[in-house]
């Protein structure tokens, strides 16, 4: 049998006897607790009450077991399920049990907990307006703690807070009853996330002994309404089945109160919702649908038919509230989904967004922030000039070693094939061990492999180098974009993110420049730009050894070694050196486990990105060479417009993503580059120059809110692997972009220069290349996520809130272990706060004393 939760199965055992395996759902609840916490219920319920409750034979909290899934293995309860027997005995009975006294510690840890899952839950999707954003959330959760204390004080919560287990699933379902006498009950079940708390959030009817509407509780007899005699007939029916209900309802609250006068307090004290409207509505629509609060379907009704009736009563309530509300806000207020939950709302641009000032935007970093975006942005930056010397000199490197075009462009290839090895390997040293020092040895990487390019006297020699200057290239990126974006303000990562990028386009545009300067003017030739190119890193190398790690870094190292240090110590263990290992591979597996579907994603929207570059930068200068017969200096003044255009575009569009969204933003930039395609290629005369810049201002403006896209969908415990072995593996699977297009343009011959130098159709190719692209580019991104509203305000308030932190003089390493509490910022900034006001009134009364 398989339910929402779990999965239960029925087996025999070879002396005939049958007992019931049960595998928990992932949505059940928290790995290895929720299962550890149902056996120890069924335990203790066993052995302290006469609660009848099957008998756990085996079980596992541990998913790395031998069957690969947690499991219980119980004695099959005798019995029937109480629904083919409905008598009238119930076995709802509350249990006290030794646990602390005080509501406060209780509400306290209750709010901790519940802050920490907000803000390290994964989902994507938006919560119901009903629950608020994330944000009002914690900010609830933490004036919740504040209050606690004062609540407690109040004598009527003081008499009803006692601590009491209780059967929160109590419905016929899960009651046996003898199968000769109904009376008799012979097993409860279903104890999962079963808890100890206050008695007054525990009491309730069970499900099937819930009372009506029109119920009054206390010492009121039920009974019909007055005007029974006049009602119709359907009417009288209801009043009576209502009328039945209350008498079971009444009974079921006469015998609690007569176990203990304190329930009947527990039972009386009123519940306040702040979302009261959202419940009434929801009550409404799960009696109507025959659904439950979370929106189950029973197996034996029609899927289809339950979610058109969803459809039409969310478009009924959107009508009816028409007065009240925008229908915007009506919909996101139905507590089911309906099928305008798409994507195209989703690219609705971001409540309340406005442009910033990006003068005022840049003013928000401090020194620190600029030296770690500077030093983060030059390195990404020669990473591209070293890639795009091979670019320019296809044709001189064709020529040195005597092979066609498409030969060298395997130079291309083979780099970009093999930049995700570089980000598997250092993407997950630079997570473990931080950013810095990844960085470090892939820029001496550069200046190695930058020198021996330039001395190779053979193609399979320079393939060879270029293949291992691809892993050192791919290793930088993630470190290289982590260093530069993750400590900053969170307004100005939209803009930054586009500045960032568009170090690539600087690096080509330094690339012709040089190029232009040294290849036809040297005795070297083609060797010089590479030789050239080994030089800067050393500098880079210098500026980045004088910076510290990042801050987010230190402050995620500390938080994810202080939980592990925690669980250990709880589970009877003793600190080792290896926590911090070990921490990050509890870290690093549960967040590829819970993402691995959004990584695939990412791998191939970045394909398309990938393409899109490479398909519009690589072969370009050839095509200007070859195809158009440019001569050196126009292929250079075209190039260097082309990336002016990038790094505009780039800065731009980034900019504009913190306004109307990710997605929408990006989709936009690629109708527009586009409906420049043809534009790109067809023209033979230096008007291709403003085509280039338009075309590049889209290719660089797409490219611009990538980062921050891929940073915001990454898993924390994995950001600097993530962003970049998904950009890496897209540009695997992008790699022969400049070789297609090599190989199918000399399929398509034009006549020959004046000096006989072959000459091809560079520019067809070129077009419908990019013509597939941005309609790849286009479908993905509408199909995809992106981080909500809600989730960048609370983002953008947790990075405030950390800088206040700094400025307090808070250190990182107590930040992170304080995260790893449960503690949410707002709650550390408050406790700080005060331990600083305390220690300034300390040091005020001993300077009085001293005075005195």
């Amino acid at each position: 049998m398989e339910g929402g939760f779990n999965k239960a199965l029925l087996m025999t055992r070879e002396d005939g006897t049958e007992v019931i395996a049960k595998i928990p759902c992932p949505n059940a609840g928290p790995a290895m607790y929720t299962t550890a916490s149902e056996v120890a219920v069924l335990k203790y319920v066993k052995s302290h009450t006469t609660i009848p409750v099957p008998q756990v034979l085996a079980w596992s909290p541990d998913s790395a077991n031998p069957i690969g899934t947690e499991y219980i293995i119980m004695e099959k309860v005798d019995g029937v399920q109480l629904f083919n027997k409905w008598g009238d005995m119930n076995g709802d009975r509350p249990l006290t049990i030794p646990a602390g006294n005080r509501l406060a510690n209780f509400g306290i840890a209750q709010a901790r907990r519940e802050i920490w899952c907000i803000q390290h839950t994964e989902l994507r999707d938006k919560r119901p307006i009903h629950r608020g954003t994330r944000e009002d959330q914690i900010s609830l959760l933490g004036t919740t703690i504040k209050i606690l204390t004062i609540l407690e004080s109040h004598p009527r919560l003081l008499r009803s807070s006692k601590p009491v287990l209780w059967h929160k699933d109590l419905h016929m379902g899960n009651i046996f009853v003898s199968q000769d006498d109904p009376s008799k009950i012979t097993g409860i079940i279903d104890w999962q996330s079963t808890s100890v708390s206050p008695m007054f959030l525990q009491v309730r009817w069970p499900v099937f002994l819930e009372p009506p509407d029109n119920y009054v509780r206390g010492l009121h007899e039920p009974a019909l309404p007055d005007d029974f005699d006049q009602l119709s007939s359907n009417e009288k029916e209801k009043a009576e089945y209502d009328n039945i209900q209350a008498v079971l309802s009444k009974m079921y609250e006469m015998f609690s109160c007569a176990k203990s006068i304190d329930l009947r307090y527990a039972m009386n004290i009123p519940r306040v919702f702040r979302y009261e409207d959202w419940y009434t509505l929801q009550g409404i629509a799960m009696q109507v649908l025959d659904t439950d609060s979370e929106g189950w379907v029973p197996a034996e009704a029609d899927w289809e038919e339950t979610r058109a009736q969803n459809q039409a009563l969310c478009e009924m309530f959107i009508t009816k509230a028409a007065g009240e509300m925008p229908p915007e806000t009506a919909r996101r207020m139905w507590p089911f989904p309906t099928d305008d939950n798409t994507r195209p709302t989703s690219l609705r641009p971001p409540r309340n967004a406005r442009a910033g000032n990006p003068i005022r935007i840049l003013r928000q970093l401090d020194r620190h922030q600029w030296l770690m975006f500077v030093v983060g942005w030059i390195g990404w930056m020669w990473d591209a000039f070293d890639f795009f010397t091979v670019s320019l000199t296809i044709t001189e490197l064709a020529k040195e070693f005597k092979v066609k075009n498409s030969d060298v462009s395997w130079g291309l290839t083979v780099t970009l094939m093999l930049r995700s090895v570089g980000a598997l390997i250092f993407g997950s040293i630079s997570d473990r061990y931080g950013r810095k020092w990844p960085m470090i040895f892939n820029l001496g990487l550069f200046i190695i492999l930058e020198l021996a390019s330039g001395f190779c006297t053979t193609l399979p020699q320079f393939l060879g180098v270029r293949s291992l200057y691809g892993i050192a290239m791919g290793g930088l990126f993630g470190p290289a974009a982590a260093t530069a974006l993750e400590d900053l303000p969170y307004e100005a990562r939209g803009l930054l993110s586009g500045l960032f990028e568009q170090g690539y386009a600087i690096g080509y545009l330094l690339a012709a420049i040089f190029y232009r300067a040294l290849v036809p003017t040297t005795s070297h030739g083609w060797r010089s730009l590479f030789w050239f190119g080994a030089g800067p890193p050393v500098l880079i190398i210098i500026f980045r050894l004088m910076l510290p790690e990042t801050n987010y870094f230190q402050v995620m190292k500390a938080e994810r070694e202080a939980r592990h240090k925690a669980d250990v110590l709880a589970a009877g263990g003793t600190e080792s050196k290896s926590n911090s290992l070990c921490a990050f591979w509890r870290e690093s597996s549960k967040a590829l486990k819970q993402n691995w579907v959004l990584l695939i994603y990412m791998v191939v929207l970045m394909t398309g990105f990938n393409s899109c570059s490479h398909g519009s930068q690589d072969f370009y200068p050839t095509f200007l060479k070859d195809t158009v017969r440019m001569s050196a200096t126009k292929t250079t003044v075209i190039t260097v417009v082309g990336q002016i255009g990038a790094l505009l575009g780039g800065t731009t569009i980034g900019y504009l993503s913190s306004v109307t969204g990710r997605r929408l933003t990006m989709m936009c930039a690629a109708i527009a580059g586009a409906a420049i395609v043809p534009a790109y290629v067809l023209p033979r005369n230096l008007s291709l120059i403003a085509s280039v810049f338009f075309e590049q201002f889209f290719v660089g403006g797409i490219w611009g809110p990538i980062p921050v896209h891929l940073i915001e969908l990454s898993p924390p415990a994995l950001r600097s692997l993530i962003v970049g072995l998904t950009y890496q593996l897209g540009n695997l699977a992008s790699s022969a972009s400049a070789t297609i297009q090599g190989v199918i343009g000399e399929r398509y011959p034009l006549p020959p220069a004046a000096n006989g130098t072959k000459r091809f159709a560079y520019g067809k190719v070129i077009g419908i290349f990019m013509g597939a692209v941005w309609v790849y580019l286009l479908l993905f991104l509408f199909l995809g996520p992106e981080m909500s509203q809600e989730e960048r305000e609370v983002e953008a308030e947790a990075a405030m809130q950390f800088e206040r932190l700094r400025a307090q003089g808070v250190s990182l390493t107590e930040i992170g272990a304080s995260r790893a509490k449960g503690q949410n910022l707002a709650e550390l900034e408050t406790e700080f706060g005060h331990r600083n006001a305390k220690g300034d009134h300390e040091k005020g009364l001993v300077a009085a004393h001293i005075e005195g």
